[in-house]
Parts: C-alpha cells; sequence; structure tokens
C-alpha cells in the first residue's frame, strides 16, 4: 500500500483461555481496501500498546 491516511478495524470474536479470533479491516476513507481473521496467543497487552490507538463504533 502506497503511503497514506488507512484506519483499520478491530473486532475480537471469541477468545478462550489459551488463545483470542478476531477480525480485522483496512479502511483508506469509505473504501474497505481488505478484511482478515485470525486465531493468536491469548497474553496480556500492556497498557502502552494501547496509548496511540482509538476505538471505531460501528
Amino acid at each position: 500500500m502506497a503511503d497514506r491516511d488507512y484506519e483499520i478495524g478491530l473486532s475480537v470474536s471469541s477468545f478462550d483461555d489459551d488463545s483470542v479470533h478476531y477480525e480485522l479491516a483496512v479502511f483508506r476513507g469509505t473504501e474497505c481496501l481488505g478484511v482478515a481473521d485470525a486465531t493468536g496467543g491469548r497474553g496480556e497487552l500492556p497498557t502502552d500498546s494501547l496509548s496511540s490507538s482509538r476505538e471505531i463504533s460501528s
């Protein structure tokens, strides 16, 4: 992707003791450029990693 302003939407759809299943989408303006879903290891997320994020509600 070229250097531009993009927004990322992220949703956790399920989780258990060891993993989290999430979905994300990349937007440029009102255009959705792509979506993905994945499962990753569940663990503690340091507060400072969220300092530059913002919530997008639907």
